[in-house]
């Protein structure tokens, strides 16, 4: 079992860090979904949009459940997100985490705006 507090850390980090964090520390396999008209991105494609898109520089999470095998684990919340340039982002998030090379990468996020 991982140390939870260690995944929070990372999806916190998600919401707030570099496009360059969030590419080192995504799988390359990941899938990224979000309400159409965005849809199902991969990874790639994500790391163009996180470049081209402001920052948020405060993130609560709320409703925050998880699980972890060790391999594999799952968080599940409620975001609250604030930025400069931004209006407050609310979301029913769900990100899935997986263990390669003793590094969790994350290999998929799903995002529901509140």
């Amino acid at each position: 079992m991982a140390d939870q507090a260690d995944i929070w850390n990372l999806e916190r980090a998600f919401w707030l860090d570099s496009p360059e964090f969030c590419r080192s520390h995504m799988a390359q396999d990941a899938q990224i979904e979000f309400l159409p008209p965005v849809g199902r991105i991969a990874a790639e494609e994500l790391q163009a949009r996180l470049a081209a898109e402001p920052r948020l520089a405060l993130v609560e999470f709320d409703e925050a459940e998880s699980s972890d095998d060790g391999c594999e684990a799952v968080l599940s919340y409620r975001a609250a997100g604030w930025g400069s340039e931004l209006r407050p982002v609310v979301a029913r998030c769900t990100s899935r985490y997986r263990r390669e090379s003793g590094a969790w990468r994350m290999v998929g996020h799903h995002r529901v705006p509140q």
